[in-house]
């Protein structure tokens, strides 16, 4: 459950499982088989890269092939959903539901209760920061009545949700979630909602990159 303070704005945060993480993917224009997929296709991407390759291409390919999967199974579903890249912060948006999405890399806390709240494995920059302030102003218009599509809406200005997706050499722990904090060392920390997505196998035979050696945000880390 969240709760609500009048002089900070929303404190806690929501997280939904189960049938609830169903529900709630359907009013953001979601289906939970859709960013399942998109995941598989970045860890196929992930899978393909071989002993030759630069150790940084497991985690730009994951990351890479996440977002392309996302972006084309979202908007070959509605013409509400489009590309947008403002600010070199790669995301694919609804222009009726005010709904933004950027993938990005979690840690080991990512994708289900655990004893902390996940945070992004990188820091990040300032179009990430910017966001993740108007998300808070965004906070308690989230359940209003979505917008009219307008084809002239600034899209650098809605909702920023991430994907968050953690690889072990065995599992892929997902979530979307609403980032609202940033913390002064420059990660996000803090989230308004959490849409915690079953675990997801992954497609296998991967060594594991060392942590700290991918700057995406997407190292494989052994359980």
């Amino acid at each position: 459950m969240s709760t609500e303070n009048a002089s900070t704005g929303w404190v806690g945060t929501r997280v939904y499982e189960g049938d609830r993480t169903v529900r709630r993917l359907g009013e953001l224009g979601l289906e939970l088989g859709l960013l399942r997929a998109a995941v598989v296709d970045g860890d196929e991407g992930r899978a393909a890269c071989g002993p030759f390759h630069p150790i940084q291409s497991a985690g730009q390919r994951m990351w890479s092939e996440t977002t392309a999967g996302l972006r084309q199974r979202c908007m070959s579903r509605s013409r509400e959903w489009k590309l947008d890249r403002t600010n070199n912060l790669e995301t694919v948006v609804n222009t009726r539901l005010r709904v933004a999405i950027a993938v990005m890399g979690g840690d080991e806390f990512t994708g289900h209760r655990g004893a902390k709240l996940p945070r992004v494995r990188r820091k990040r920059g300032p179009a990430t920061h910017a966001r993740v302030r108007q998300n808070r102003d965004w906070m308690p218009r989230l359940f209003e009545m979505p917008g009219d599509g307008d084809e002239d809406l600034d899209l650098s200005s809605l909702p920023v949700w991430l994907l968050l997706v953690r690889a072990t050499d065995e599992e892929l722990y997902v979530e979307l979630s609403l980032p609202t904090e940033v913390n002064a060392s420059g990660y996000v920390t803090g989230w308004g909602e959490r849409i915690l997505l079953p675990k997801i196998p992954t497609t296998g035979g991967v060594t594991p990159i060392e942590e700290g050696d991918d700057d995406t945000g997407f190292a494989v880390v052994a359980k």
